[in-house]
C-alpha cells in the first residue's frame, strides 16, 4: 500500500545558510547594488536638509527619500538573489529594470508591514510577531508578482499557510543574523574612528554628523541586502511549496 508524502516544509536554517552563502559568494554585486540606491538617497536627504529651512519639513521629506533608497535597493536585490536561486545572472541594468513602480509597492508593502507589526508589538508583543511571519514574504511578493500591498501581504499570508511556525523561526533567525552582521560592522568601522577622530566625528549633541549619517547608511545596506537576501529565499520556496501542493490536489482529483 502506497504511504502518504508528508508535506513540504520551510526550513529556517537552510533559508539562511543559502543566504548567507549568496552573499559572501556575490558581496561586491550584492552590497554595490544596495549602496547606489542607500548612498544616494542619503546624499539627497543631506542636500534637502540644506535646502529646506523647516526641519520638520526636512525631516519628513528625509524619511521619505531614505525610504525610497531602500525600497529601490530591496527591488535590485530580490531580484539578483531570485536569479540566483533560478541558476540565472542578473546584471545592474536588468536588477534597476522598472524599479520605479516596483519600489512605491515595496514602500507601501513595507509601511503597511512596519504599521502593523508595531500595532501588535504594543499589543505584548506576540501579535506584533505573528503578523511579521504572515507577512514574511510581503516585500519580494510585491515586487516579483506585481501586487499592491494590500495584495501583498494578503498573498504573503497564503504562501505561510502551512508553514508558519517555520516562517517565524525564520522571523527571528533573520532580525537576529542582521542585526548582529549590522552592528559588528558600524562597531568595526566607528570604534576606529572615535580612537583617532573622537566620538564627535560621527554624532554630536545635535544629532549625525555627515560622517555618521554615511556610516548609518552602510547599516542600512547591510540590513536591506540581509532582509532581501532572506525574504526572496522564503518566498522562493513557499511558492514551490504552494504550487507543488496545488499539482497534488489537480493529481487527486483528476
Amino acid at each position: 500500500m502506497a504511504t502518504a508524502k508528508a508535506p513540504d516544509r520551510l526550513y529556517p536554517f537552510r533559508i539562511i545558510r543559502q543566504g548567507l552563502q549568496i552573499v559572501l559568494t556575490r558581496p561586491l554585486q550584492l552590497f554595490g547594488l544596495a549602496g547606489i540606491a542607500v548612498f544616494v538617497a542619503t546624499g539627497l536627504d543631506m542636500l534637502a536638509a540644506r535646502l529646506i529651512a523647516s526641519s520638520d519639513l526636512a525631516n519628513i521629506l528625509g524619511f521619505v527619500i531614505q525610504a525610497s533608497g531602500s525600497a529601490m535597493a530591496a527591488v535590485a536585490v530580490t531580484r539578483v538573489v531570485l536569479a540566483q536561486a533560478d541558476g540565472r545572472e542578473l546584471g545592474v541594468a536588468e536588477a534597476y529594470r522598472a524599479a520605479g513602480p516596483a519600489a512605491l509597492r515595496v514602500f507601501g508593502a513595507s509601511l503597511l508591514v512596519s504599521i502593523g507589526v508595531l500595532i501588535g508589538f504594543v499589543l505584548f508583543v506576540v501579535p506584533g510577531l505573528w503578523l511579521a511571519t504572515l507577512w514574511i514574504v510581503a516585500v519580494p511578493a510585491a515586487i516579483v508578482e506585481d501586487l499592491p500591498p494590500l495584495s501583498a501581504v494578503r498573498r504573503s499570508s497564503q504562501l505561510t499557510r502551512g508553514n508558519r511556525w517555520p516562517a517565524l523561526v525564520l522571523v527571528i533567525l533573520s532580525v537576529a543574523v542582521g542585526t548582529g552582521l549590522g552592528l559588528l560592522l558600524a562597531l568595526l568601522i566607528s570604534i576606529p574612528v572615535g580612537w583617532f577622530a573622537g566620538p564627535e566625528a560621527v554624532e554630536t549633541a545635535t544629532g549625525y554628523t555627515h560622517f555618521g549619517q554615511v556610516l548609518e547608511s552602510v547599516g542600512v545596506a547591510v540590513q536591506v541586502v540581509l532582509s532581501s537576501t532572506f525574504a526572496a529565499l522564503t518566498w522562493h520556496r513557499l511558492r514551490e511549496i504552494w504550487r507543488g501542493a496545488g499539482h497534488r490536489a489537480a493529481a487527486s482529483a483528476a
